[in-house]
């Protein structure tokens, strides 16, 4: 999928250390739970991942396909980078109340989803030794 709504985070990845945490998660239509869902890739698949993306939409081979944050990977689309580059994600649960630390070297390509209405805070910094 490309150009997300705005629900989402998309597929991109930190220049700094962060933490996001869920602060309030609306119930689902269901009445479970709602949660925001994380897929997180390998750093070391982030090459491919671009290589993937250029390929697939052709239109944006003048900027990088991650840090241009343009695209939202949808199961559809995860499914043909796995069957085509033998790259998957790492999909999280995160549910109110809880942590997702993107402290993580080097940083991992990394999106976002909310399932239902979500309130969430995040913190970015920088440490010295980055600079």
């Amino acid at each position: 999928m490309i150009f997300a709504a705005y629900d989402r985070t998309r597929l991109h990845m930190d220049m700094a250390d962060a933490i996001n945490v869920l602060v309030h998660a609306n119930p689902r239509e269901d009445g479970s739970q709602g949660c925001a869902v994380w897929d997180i890739f390998r750093p070391e698949d982030a090459d491919g991942l671009r290589e993937f993306l250029l390929e697939k939409y052709s239109l944006y081979k003048l900027v990088d396909p991650i840090h241009s944050q343009l695209f939202y990977l949808d199961s559809e689309t995860r499914k043909e980078l796995y069957e085509k580059k033998g790259i998957y994600s790492h999909r999280i649960y995160q549910y109110p109340v809880s942590a997702i630390d993107e402290r993580v070297r080097p940083f991992p390509p990394t999106e976002c989803i909310a399932v239902s209405g979500t309130s969430d805070h995040g913190s970015r910094w920088m440490r010295t030794s980055s600079v």
